[in-house]
């Protein structure tokens, strides 16, 4: 959440992702492999380019390079543009290794309230998905599913055994959604969240999963396709399930306050998690605020040409064809992926 932006890009003669944050390497002569890239930014502009470059990408130039997967990525991150708040953004990249078969994940995060749940979510989420990916189960989509609610479960009892505490009756403490009144709470983390976009690359899969409003696309022929479903309150579905829950969307936020309907954390809008005395539901799926993420399995195939990831701030600017379009344009006029990721970040700050 916040105004904050990065980028990360991962580039490949056929193929390329990206993410958060961007770095620049020169792919060099005698790399004959096929290269990939991975970017990540954020915002997106609510209007469609139609300038669609169909022309395969080659000769990409890019940071870092992953020679088991042959991905090449880079990356960008800037300060947030209140200078009294940090940025709560951050990127995940990281190839996992088992008896000769390996998992690349990479990932934006984006954390609000604190980096407490992001922090988290990044110590236990990248390696529950590729363990379970490891063991190769049916099913997948259902056990990424449970992975992010065990994740979830876990963060918000802890909050949740400290909110009872400190909300007790010999505290004399009142509440209002995430409005402390007592100053020392704030270093209890009991109103951090964490919403992100992930990408797995596995067994010649890609897996897809987002929670909340970050987002991840990718260009097939110059085209956005592949696009995962973005949770905000506004959106008619998710506006009906926080209804249907007791919850209200006032200002485009959830009860007035909350800019996303799905969420790690936020343990404020997860009664499930609190005493029966609050009247909690005992499915968190029944939330106001759920963890629930949006999963999709798309074969990796060489039409596949690259791939964004960002938060908010990147796609709340721009649509997906527009930054699809300023990608590959400056990928197929010689740029390299750090600088397609900076002027995704100028377009979004525009």
């Amino acid at each position: 959440m916040g105004n904050n932006s990065s980028s990360l890009a991962h580039l490949n003669s056929q193929r390329s992702f990206e993410m958060v944050n961007i770095t620049q390497h020169d792919v060099s002569s005698d790399e004959t492999e096929e290269k990939q890239t991975v970017f990540n930014i954020f915002h997106m502009e609510k209007k469609e380019d139609a300038g669609i470059i169909t022309k395969p990408l080659e000769n990409i130039m890019t940071c870092e390079y992953n020679v088991q997967f042959k991905i090449a990525y880079s990356q960008m991150s800037e300060p947030n543009t209140h200078k009294e708040h940090p940025n709560e953004d951050d990127i995940f990249v990281r190839q996992y290794d088992r008896n000769g078969d390996n998992v690349f994940v990479a990932a934006v995060l984006d954390g609000h309230q604190g980096i407490n749940a992001l922090n988290y979510v990044q110590s236990t989420l990248f390696d529950a998905l590729s363990n379970m990916l490891f063991e190769n189960p049916e099913n997948i989509p259902d056990h990424v599913c449970e992975i992010f609610q065990q994740i979830d479960t876990t963060y918000c009892e802890e909050k949740a055994e400290l909110l009872r505490q400190i909300t007790a009756p010999s505290r004399r403490v009142c509440f209002c959604g995430s409005r402390r009144s007592d100053l020392h709470h704030e270093n209890l983390f009991l109103g951090c969240g964490c919403v992100l976009s992930l990408l797995c690359i596995h067994n010649n899969q890609l897996l897809l999963a987002g929670l909340g409003d970050c987002g991840i696309v990718f260009s097939i022929g110059g085209r956005a396709r592949y696009a995962l479903n973005r949770h905000n309150p506004t959106d008619a579905l998710e506006k009906q399930r926080i209804l249907m829950a007791g919850g209200s969307v006032l200002n485009n936020r959830v009860d007035n306050m909350l800019e996303v309907s799905r969420s790690i954390g936020d343990v404020w809008f997860k009664k499930s998690y609190q005493t029966r005395s609050f009247g909690a539901p005992s499915d968190p799926r029944q939330d106001v605020v759920i963890a629930e993420p949006d999963v999709k399995i798309y074969p990796l195939s060489s039409d596949v040409e690259f791939c964004i990831i960002g938060s908010d701030g990147l796609f709340a600017s721009l649509s997906f064809q527009t930054a699809i379009n300023v990608v590959k344009d400056f990928i197929s006029r010689g740029r390299s992926g750090e600088d397609a990721c900076r002027e995704l970040i100028t377009r979004a700050r525009a």
